[in-house]
């Protein structure tokens, strides 16, 4: 019989922000044993400090269930990717035996180190792994018992304030991970957490957290085999209880026998670079006896515990300060494998890295700056991917890039726990019926993804539960299915392992250096091409990248001449791929791109949107409205400015706007809705502002009329909560003789209001224009904060593929840097032309239609395309945890002046 038990006094110890599901969810096994038996194996590969040999160090124990014999012996063999044993033949040990040992489980380890000439080093770009096979022999000679496991030879130092891999100084380019399935919960199977690492590998990521527990034991066989970074966690986090157990004698035990059962389970996995005592637990006395077993058990790696490190804090004066003098290390100049940690200071017992999680950008560079430690900066946890989020990411790779010391980090965290649901269920039922197929799972997947759809991904409080902290747990760089978010891209960018930087852009002359630390690029090949307004005029190869590491090689890109003109934006576009399909992607995978703008002055005037045709343009009043008229165009302006509409060949095309729109439809970093405390975030200043109900208070209008044009300018003021604080928006609309329409907008919003969503105006285009292309950033959606990852170029999609769906809906669907976008219905289009450039989205859902609902299942698509054209949008920041929007990346009160262009055919 087996009694799982929901609620005891190990809940203290798991106090994680997860689903709290009891039962038994992981692979349980019996198995038997001779009468002698290996018990244990641990295994270390270590190579010299030349890196040149290596030793493999062994403690093999073997347990007698009974009176121990004499003549046991152990064999060990090792074997290389080709099946060569590399220690030679009969490589035998003798099992301890001693009269006064006893009986089983004491004592009988047989412990060796063996040389192991030039043996092949692991890494995360280069993962290989040998197998060891260790045989137990009784007295006569024959095998008893035999079992194996894999071996990398890789050497974690500590050394100049930085860890070091096999003598590199690798940037950890990190994500916190747990066990989630969408539709099996706790429980996770092998197909998906191979997908987990190939989706990891495809991003550039090469380090993993497991958050907050140690994962399912198969997830390090696939990290040791594709190449992963780990840094093992404790099943330990107190959380709401703070330090009350972490400096309890009581609960001393439990640490270390959490901590403890970790390291014998894991510690023969050459992936696992860090053992972590464990997340959010304070730093007590305990935290110090477990991290010291571990020291004295495992020698081959380092400890890690954000909570235990020396954190350092900025004054207001902007001096960055710490708690306490940390004593020196005691080491040599040749680095430490192992480090003897002088006690005196605070937390070096417990970690050999300073963390901190949701640190900002500014502070960590002010700590590498000036501090003294001589350990290194890993931020355990930063850039929260909460709903639409991730914004700063550039800045904060730049930092890790530039500054010594630090290290970088793991984004908080792989997978949003979304589990699914079907809309309309009110009772708790298993995610997974009997009947259900891999594809009836898929299906339900992609409906979870669709506005309106019958299936959706449900957060803590859509069972019924009580205590839930809402959408908090939704808060993964990928969906529950695995889906990418638009920020993925940006990460996959900012860490691709080759740079391109322009030696002379009108020479085309660049070079390309290796950012990997022990392979050379020769695994990729690349082209570059030559786009002309994001249509492709040129293309060639580049030569082959035989880069070593840290060097780099210059090329020369022959850019035409002939095929430049003052009329269109040029770039140049580098793209790396793979040469061969590898464990983790297929052939010609796009590992890494470059973009740079050619200096080639572009006129001022759209050639494409002037027009030769000339046309009267007249102007009809009459007390409702004034319909501007120039050929097939028809701008209406009702009631003194009170709204516009646009028709062509007398079809209405532009229902209504442009109107004002400050408004936007609240990320998670804004604010958490379902939460109260959030009357200080950008969400309850802007609700408090009355940002999401603005009223018109004026609104004056005049027409002017010239030979070839005529202009209404429509001046309105919009106040929220305050009458005092005002939005003066001042529109002239031109219509053309050359059909075009012009219009220019002076936006003031009133100094003592909030830091805003957004200045720009919004757009209801009719139905059946869904066909869009646009010339910006793209394809995927970004922010002014979140855009390195999206190159400038020419894309096209439909209206409907702009959505994004995020768990609670939310803003979404930007571009930046945007040159002109289409509208199109099969028949007519209308281009929007910016003058330089705007932001825009396009969907069927208003701010207030996404801000309304709490599911995507809860969302109706309207017919009509709502199209936002902003002058500026503030970034999305990482707020939900974290720092908010850089201030940069604000839009602030005060003048704002934008002005674009109309053309319908």
């Amino acid at each position: 019989a087996v009694m799982v038990i929901k609620w005891s006094d190990g809940s203290f110890m798991e106090d994680q922000d997860d689903w709290w599901m009891a039962g038994i969810y992981r692979e349980v096994f019996l198995y038997s044993q001779d009468t002698v038996s290996i018990r244990d194996v641990f295994a270390v590969g270590t190579p010299d400090k030349e890196f040149k040999d290596a030793e493999l160090s062994l403690k093999v124990r073997v347990n007698f269930n009974g009176k121990p014999q004499l003549g046991w012996k152990i064999e060990a063999k090792l074997f290389d990717a080709n099946k060569n044993n590399v220690l030679g033949d009969n490589l035998q040990f003798e099992v301890p035996f001693d009269d006064q040992v006893g009986y089983e489980n004491y004592g009988h380890y047989v412990q060796h180190v063996v040389p192991v000439s030039a043996p092949v080093l692991w890494s995360s770009e280069n993962p290989y792994l040998y197998t060891l096979v260790i045989s137990l022999y009784d007295p006569t000679g024959k095998v008893v018992e035999a079992t194996s496991c894999r071996v990398g030879f890789r050497r974690v130092e500590l050394k100049n304030r930085e860890v070091l891999i096999n003598g590199k100084a690798v940037l950890f380019k990190g994500v916190n991970r747990h066990d989630h399935d969408d539709t099996y919960g706790k429980t996770v199977f092998e197909d998906m957490l191979r997908a987990d690492i190939e989706r990891m590998k495809q991003f550039n990521f090469n380090a993993v957290r497991t958050c907050h527990y140690p994962n399912d034991a198969l997830f390090y066989d696939l990290c040791d085999e594709y190449g992963m970074y780990v840094i093992d966690e404790a099943n330990i986090e107190t959380h709401h209880y703070g330090t009350l157990p972490t400096s309890d004698a009581r609960w001393t035990n439990s640490f270390l026998d959490r901590g403890m059962r970790m390291v014998e389970r894991d510690k023969n996995h050459p992936c696992v670079i860090f053992w972590s005592l464990g997340n959010e637990s304070g730093y007590g006395c305990n935290h110090d006896a477990l991290a010291g077993w571990i020291r004295g058990y495992d020698s081959s790696r380092l400890l890690h515990y954000a909570e235990a490190a020396l954190l350092p804090f900025v004054s207001s004066s902007g001096e960055v300060r710490h708690g306490t003098e940390v004593a020196p290390v005691v080491s040599d100049d040749e680095g430490i494998l192992c480090p003897e940690i002088e006690t005196k200071g605070f937390g070096v017992r417990a970690t050999d890295v300073v963390s901190q999680t949701y640190i900002a950008v500014d502070t960590i560079r002010k700590w590498a700056e000036n501090t003294q430690d001589y350990r290194p900066f890993i931020i355990c946890e930063y850039s929260h991917a909460m709903g639409n989020s991730n914004g700063s990411l550039k800045e904060y790779w730049e930092a890790f890039e530039e500054c010594h010391g630090l290290q970088g980090g793991f984004i908080w965290e792989w997978v949003s726990h979304g589990i699914i649901k079907k809309s309309g269920e009110e009772t708790i039922k298993p995610a997974a019926e009997k009947s259900d197929t891999a594809a009836t799972i898929a299906d339900k997947q992609h409906e979870c993804r669709l506005p309106g759809g019958k299936y959706y991904w449900a957060y803590g409080g859509d069972f019924g539960d009580s205590p839930h902290d809402s959408d908090f747990c939704v808060d993964g760089i990928v969906l529950p299915d695995r889906t990418p978010s638009p920020a993925m891209f940006e990460f996959k960018k900012l860490t691709q392992p080759i740079g391109v930087t322009a030696i002379s852009l009108t020479d085309g002359k660049f070079s390309i250096r290796n950012k990997q630390y022990f392979t050379d690029l020769s695994w990729l090949e690349g082209n570059w091409e030559l786009m002309r307004d994001g249509v492709q005029v040129d293309a060639g190869a580049l030569p082959e990248l035989d880069i070593d590491v840290d060097a780099a090689m210059e090329v020369t890109v022959p850019i035409n001449q002939e095929l430049l003109d003052e009329e269109a934006e040029y770039h140049i576009n580098f793209h790396f791929v793979t040469k061969l399909t590898t464990s983790w992607c297929v052939k010609g995978h796009e590992v890494g791109w470059e973009q740079f703008t050619l200096p080639v002055h572009k006129q001022s005037v759209d050639s494409e949107v002037l027009s030769a045709v000339v046309n009267n343009v007249t102007c009809e009043k009459n007390d409702k409205e004034v319909v501007i008229s120039s050929g097939k165009i028809q701008l209406v302006v009702f009631n003194e400015g009170a709204s516009t509409k646009v028709k062509y060949d007398g079809v209405e095309v532009v229902s209504n706007g442009p109107e004002l729109q400050i408004w936007r439809a609240c990320t998670d970093n804004d604010g958490i809705r379902a939460w109260s405390g959030q009357v200080n975030k950008p969400l309850g200043q802007w609700l408090a502002a009355g940002l999401n109900k603005l009223e018109v208070i004026s609104c004056i209008s005049k027409v002017v009329e010239a030979s070839d044009s005529v202009t209404v300018e429509i001046e309105k003021v919009r106040v929220g909560s305050d009458s005092a604080l005002k939005f003066t928006h001042l529109q002239r609309i031109t219509v053309t003789s050359d059909g075009t329409i012009e219009v220019e907008n002076k936006i003031i919003a009133d100094e003592g209001l909030p830091s805003l969503p957004r200045i720009g105006v919004v757009l209801s285009v009719a139905e059946g224009f869904n066909n869009l292309e646009w010339f910006g950033r793209g394809p995927h959606e970004n922010y002014i904060d979140r855009n390195a990852g999206t190159p400038i170029g020419l894309y096209s999609g439909t209206v409907a593929e702009q959505y994004v769906p995020y768990i609670l809906p939310q803003e979404h669907g930007n571009k930046t840097e945007v040159r002109w976008l289409e509208l199109g219905n099969g028949e007519s289009v209308i281009k929007f032309t910016a003058d330089p450039v705007f932001e825009f989205s396009a969907r069927h859902f208003s701010s207030e239609d996404l801000f309304a609902v709490s599911h995507t299942s809860e969302l109706v698509p309207r017919k009509e395309t709502m199209l936002s054209i902003d002058c500026i949008q503030r970034g999305v920041g990482t707020g939900s945890c974290g720092p908010q929007t850089l201030e940069k990346y604000c839009v602030e009160p005060g003048e704002y002046n934008f002005k674009y262009k109309i053309v319908i055919k």
